[in-house]
């Protein structure tokens, strides 16, 4: 038969157990989240500089007296 202590050592180690679980998917899904906005900034330089360099390929273009 299992006694007191026994009883409350296992409920301890469950709650610490799923403590830890729950820790570690909260900080998994925050580094994810992290990395998911890092990537949204490279996209939005990325985009910018594609659109520069549409105006530079016109100004050229203008520059060039329409010649390509």
């Amino acid at each position: 038969m299992m006694s007191v202590h026994d009883i409350i050592l296992a409920v301890a180690t469950a709650i610490t157990t799923a403590a830890t679980a729950w820790l570690a998917v909260h900080r998994a899904n925050q580094l994810a989240m992290f990395r998911i906005e890092r990537l949204e900034k490279k996209v939005d330089q990325h985009n910018n500089f594609d659109r520069r360099v549409a105006v530079l390929e016109e100004a050229i273009k203008h520059l060039g007296g329409g010649r390509k």
